[in-house]
């Protein structure tokens, strides 16, 4: 079981890879015109879409704040995941670990969507939070996060959410009062 869960995670970044090069490298069997013309009514229909996943997004942190778990689990579908430096967590385990944590603040910068056909997208951002993790704190960040959205009968879902913390503040982040020590990553639990 496990190793079929491996071989799936691998297809998806796999796939997910392969679909992003191809895009950004405008390969494909179109022709220059037809992709210009697609390019033109996309480009509405992708800012409309990165607008609808924002919200989304937000919603679920807002939730994460509130510890609202109703609400945040309505966002993501049942078979999601997520992945950050402590491993990767069901949607139901994520749920569970919501209550533990308590978010002062937060903030989303930089977003970008990625769409990888007309049911599948990813927004990209950083992220920076105020929070603690069952009464510890967590380092603020920033966080390179990107969450994948599927569409299923007309409702966008969260069907995948990783978290990176940036090199950066894995060595500025101050533990036990010091500076320039490592993060651990026991200490940097999902706060999305």
């Amino acid at each position: 079981m496990k190793r079929a869960w491996w071989v799936a995670v691998l297809a998806l970044v796999v796939a997910t890879s392969g679909a992003v090069v191809a895009r950004a490298s405008g390969t494909g069997s179109m022709g220059s015109e037809s992709k210009m013309s697609m390019a033109k009514g996309s480009a509405k229909s992708d800012t409309e879409l990165q607008e609808k996943l924002e919200a989304i997004e937000r919603k679920v942190w807002d939730a994460i704040k509130s510890r609202d778990v109703k609400t945040a689990m309505e966002a993501m579908a049942e078979d999601s995941w997520s992945v950050d430096m402590s491993g990767f967590s069901s949607a139901q385990q994520f749920g569970q670990m919501m209550q533990d944590y308590t978010v002062e603040s937060y903030s989303l910068q930089d977003l970008k969507l990625i769409r990888l056909d007309k049911d599948a997208a990813i927004l990209a951002y950083t992220s920076t939070a105020n929070a603690t993790y069952k009464g510890e704190p967590i380092p603020s960040g920033p966080y390179y996060c990107s969450s994948i959205y599927v569409n299923r009968g007309g409702k966008w879902l969260g069907m995948f959410h990783q978290e990176t913390l940036s090199q950066s503040a894995m060595w500025s982040e101050p533990q036990n009062g010091r500076t320039g020590d490592i993060v651990h990553p026991d200490s940097t639990h999902h706060h999305r």
